[in-house]
């Protein structure tokens, strides 16, 4: 599960991303009774297994069952962890990437990686289709090579097509940059011109969403 909001006095919805269909919506009778046996199982990163059903264009709760929980890790990385499912509750996503679902099925073993949260937004934007082009440049799609330079702000430019007031970046840079796109490993290294790179996209995006 990755976030809930109250509706009325005790009812909910809840929101869970499913290995299929994306992040789903369910409505949850009386979750916020004081003897609701759902409250403690629907946590936020809970793994479950869920049966509802559906009532026109709506999904009502009918019964949940525990898979897994993330306690230890939740409480020593609790600000990542809401951080990672409030995300990923803003973008709404209608499908789910093979990889995004196992980000979130392993977080512990992603949100202990220093660059995790800048690792995460990049691998978001390449599935909604808006990852930030790394490999070539800007304007004339020619593959970079050894000359990289970067508008300070959103774009790298090959040698042909830099303007005087563009940053060179060293080659060296580039290439730990390139490490991002790795579906092994979150990289050791984020250089400076990268997560300026993937902040203007990000906020491009939720000016779309």
């Amino acid at each position: 599960m990755i976030y809930k909001e109250r509706v009325k006095e005790n009812d909910a919805n809840v929101y869970i991303l499913t290995k299929k269909d994306g992040i789903l919506k369910i409505y949850v009778q009386g979750l916020f009774k004081i003897k609701s046996k759902n409250l403690p199982l629907l946590q936020i990163g809970n793994y479950l297994q869920v049966f509802g059903l559906k009532e026109g264009d709506n999904l009502k709760l009918i019964s949940v069952l525990p898979l897994k929980t993330r306690y230890f890790y939740f409480k020593k990385y609790s600000y990542l962890y809401l951080w990672s499912f409030f995300l990923l509750k803003k973008i709404s996503l209608l499908e789910t990437d093979d990889f995004i679902w196992k980000i979130y099925t392993n977080l512990e073993k992603f949100i202990i990686k220093k660059n995790f949260p800048h690792y995460l937004i990049f691998h978001l934007l390449r599935v909604l289709g808006f990852e930030p082009e790394i490999s070539k440049c800007f304007k004339c799609q020619r593959k970079l090579k050894k000359e990289i330079y970067f508008d300070g702000k959103r774009a790298l430019f090959c040698k042909f097509c830099k303007k005087p007031a563009y940053q060179k970046i060293p080659y060296l840079e580039w290439l730990k940059a390139l490490k991002i796109k790795s579906k092994n490993k979150v990289p050791e290294e984020v250089p400076s011109f990268l997560k300026t790179i993937i902040k203007t996209y990000f906020k491009n995006l939720k000016r779309l969403s």
